[in-house]
């Protein structure tokens, strides 16, 4: 009987192998299998359902989510702008008329908020009963949306008194730091850096006089951006600058072009009138210290930069279509780069030839994530920094990234994906979503009669 045993096991082996070697946990685990396990992991729970019953409408309205995440302001196009503060152990809404801007502004790690408008802006403490702290002067020009800039700490804000000067404030109380400052020209832009340290101008060049004097011609200049200045935040001392032709506008209006760590920044050596342009060179400038910029050329207009790490770049770009190839020809398109700034010399690699609006960077600098517009139509692509390859890549639009593994891809019809960054597997869906806003490990549904809040287990 044993001989027969071991005969049957030594069949047994030479048919599948030995049951040993072949119960080993790396090759019983397949990508199916890990690919499952990551999507069980990524557990979602709600943690309230707010029931509107018709005192807002969430469908034609910009939304904010306040930073304490108790309340949102509603910015409504008839102007009817709310503030609801939210009750999340009563699941109940109170909605407070708010005046002033469809865009208001949060003061971080703190419930006070800027609204206004015409010329000026005013400081709010909207949970006691809308008081106003403070009066600021910002003119906000027709059809110019420049609003005040407040810094990640929630210490100061900036303000544009008149189209040439700016005003720093404290966040606190509203009281002015500084009397208002003169720039070049109109003021394009106002950005706290992310340590809060600095705050970054950038204004128009001065137009140059172009009236014949004594039968000499002034040469024609087009006033672009004379480049970036840099500010003290606590005192409005002038730092550094111009630097470069200024900082690159970001979607979400944050100074990602800054890097903390090392005080860098990046700058582009063109201005608006320049977008025909195939190439652009990036510069990375040192905001203090006196050594020689970085300086790179990418065959792209450049719209944007953000860093992923202090090694790494993500350039967003953008090619006319009259300078593509034939076989590129009938858009405009938007490729992404990333620079590697390990090597003795600079270099680069184009990850995806055209981009849509949203991409964003991981809470841990390791991924990056974008939608990649295609003949079939537009697919979310996720990327490991370092790799060329993107990891996945899915039907729909890539909207932002969660905090623990996670991100959203939109489709249409308002139906929302929750799905894993590291494999793009679908953990949780759902339909009618008017608005998605993330927040950390939570993530906010915005529909037409209730707004539920959703956590990671």
């Amino acid at each position: 009987m044993k001989q027969n045993s071991q005969f049957i096991l030594f069949i047994f082996i030479q048919i599948f192998g030995s049951p040993i070697t072949y119960c080993q946990p790396d090759q019983e685990t397949t990508q199916r299998e890990r690919t499952t396990k990551i999507v069980q992991e990524l557990a979602f729970e709600k943690l309230v359902d707010f029931q509107l019953n018709g005192k807002t409408n969430l469908k034609d309205a910009a939304i904010n989510l306040h930073d304490g995440q108790n309340a949102l302001h509603v910015g409504l196009f008839t102007g009817e702008n709310q503030y609801l503060l939210l009750d999340k152990k009563q699941n109940a809404a109170t909605i407070i008329p708010l005046p002033g801007w469809k865009y208001p502004v949060t003061i971080p790690n703190s419930t006070r908020i800027l609204a206004g408008q015409g010329e000026t802006v005013g400081l709010l403490e909207p949970m006691a009963q809308q008081k106003v702290l403070a009066s600021l002067p910002h003119l906000m020009e027709f059809g110019d949306l420049l609003l005040p800039a407040v810094s990640e700490n929630g210490a100061f804000i900036c303000t544009r008194p008149t189209s040439d000067h700016i005003q720093i404030f404290h966040g606190g109380n509203g009281k002015p730091i500084t009397p208002p400052i003169k720039q070049t020209g109109q003021v394009l832009q106002m950005q706290f850096t992310s340590d809060s340290k600095y705050l970054f101008t950038v204004a128009n060049r001065k137009q140059i006089d172009e009236t014949p004097k004594r039968n000499v011609s002034v040469p024609k200049v087009n006033p672009g951006n004379e480049g970036l200045r840099v500010w003290n935040s606590a005192n409005g001392d002038l730092v550094a600058g111009p630097l470069g032709a200024g900082i690159q506008s970001q979607y979400n209006g944050s100074p990602t072009t800054y890097d903390p760590a090392t005080e860098r920044v990046v700058t582009v050596n063109h201005s608006e009138s320049d977008e025909s342009a195939l190439s652009s060179k990036l510069r990375i400038v040192p905001v203090i210290k006196n050594t020689a910029p970085i300086t790179i050329e990418l065959p792209s207009h450049i719209s944007g930069v953000r860093w992923i790490d202090q090694s790494h770049l993500l350039v967003k770009g953008k090619r006319m279509a009259a300078q593509q190839p034939a076989s590129l020809h009938g858009h405009d398109q938007n490729p992404m780069f990333v620079v590697d700034l390990n090597t003795a010399k600079p270099d680069f690699i184009e990850v995806a030839a055209d981009t849509e609006f949203y991409w964003a960077i991981d809470s841990t600098g390791k991924y990056f994530a974008t939608s990649v517009s295609t003949q079939k139509g537009n697919f979310a692509t996720c990327w490991k920094v370092g790799q060329t390859e993107p990891l996945w890549s899915r039907k729909g639009n890539f909207l932002a990234f969660g905090e623990q593994g996670w991100l959203v891809v939109i489709q249409p019809g308002r139906h929302v994906e929750v799905c894993s960054q590291e494999t793009g597997e679908v953990s949780i869906s759902f339909d009618n979503a008017l608005e998605t806003i993330l927040n950390g490990d939570q993530f906010w549904l915005c529909k037409e009669t209730n707004l539920e809040v959703w956590q990671q287990k």
